[in-house]
């Protein structure tokens, strides 16, 4: 039944993703966009010796990691016969990323995946669960067959 015009797909590159564009592109109006989206978290751990500096090249690592993501998401879209054009790494906060994009974007949906492994994250997963929160359109998650 396709009822949106402009749908954000937030997916982890490195996951099979079909199931969600599947859907996404099944609630899609004609003539609407869909918009995939991943975000880069970049996070540290310091290990080794407690009193040894960590040797990390964030620059280095952080771009290398925005060009795998941003070649994985072209293939996803070339796969579901999407534009390249509408594929968007972005870098922060996964879900606080993912809501403001969508709100840029002035979308009706987003359509994300869930694990839904731990905590609250056994119900919806723990970017999915805090994705819904604040964000003004609908939202569809789903579940990711592990």
């Amino acid at each position: 039944m396709p009822i949106y015009n402009k749908i954000v797909v937030a997916i982890d590159p490195y996951v099979d993703s079909d199931e969600i564009m599947i859907k996404a592109k099944s609630m899609l109006a004609k003539g609407g966009t869909i918009d995939i989206v991943f975000v880069v978290e970049l996070e540290i751990s310091f290990s080794g010796a407690p009193f040894a500096p960590p040797i990390i090249d964030l620059p280095s690592t952080h771009v290398k990691t925005r060009s795998v993501a941003r070649e994985l998401l072209k293939e996803l879209a070339n796969k579901h016969l999407l534009s390249e054009d509408k594929t968007h790494v972005l870098t922060g906060s996964a879900a606080k990323e993912i809501r403001n994009f969508a709100i840029e974007k002035n979308a009706d949906c987003i359509t994300i995946g869930s694990h839904g492994r731990h905590g609250i994250g056994l119900l919806l997963g723990s970017t999915a669960s805090s994705v819904i929160h604040g964000t003004p359109c609908d939202i569809l998650v789903v579940k990711i067959k592990s």
